[in-house]
């Protein structure tokens, strides 16, 4: 009995392992990234049903730091109007609270609150890659910067 837990519990964890994918976004050309923060779920505000991942990548130049946020669709990502809850290939990754919030003399807003459940995990990181390119004339090679997102259930 016990080697059968025990079985299963290995074929668990090799089919989360084998789940991992990666999205690769092109960064800026201008310099190398110096930092990469943790990635965060957004959501759409047109109440379209849209999430994504925002990244803020920072940039150090001669005389000081620049911050750049990178929005990256990861494919089979959704929040789910219905439920409030944002959905990777159809596991609940987090919940989404919305709060109306009163002003005085003005008009109210909606306060959209986060809550992941754990059940996902994406990290980033940035990666140089060198690209050769023909100019026709001869072969020159550009370091470019990426923006690897990867994710898993």
């Amino acid at each position: 009995m016990k080697a059968i837990i025990l079985l299963a519990f290995m074929l668990s964890t090799l089919v989360a392992s084998a789940t991992e994918q990666t999205v690769s976004v092109q960064l800026s050309d201008d310099d190398s990234p110096f930092h990469v923060y943790t990635p965060e779920l957004k959501i759409d505000t047109n109440k379209l049903g849209r999430a994504w991942v925002e990244v803020e990548v920072s940039y150090e130049d001669l005389e000081d730091m620049y911050f750049e946020t990178v929005k990256v669709k990861v494919p089979g990502l959704s929040h789910n109007m219905e439920t409030g809850e944002i959905l990777l290939n159809g596991v609940s990754c987090a919940n989404v609270e919305q709060r109306l919030r009163r002003r005085l003399f003005r008009s109210p807003v909606y306060k959209t609150k986060i809550i992941e459940t754990g059940a996902c995990n994406f990290d980033a990181k940035a990666v140089a890659k060198e690209l050769t390119v023909d100019t026709g004339f001869d072969l020159r090679t550009f370091t470019k910067y990426f923006l690897e997102v990867e994710y898993s259930l």
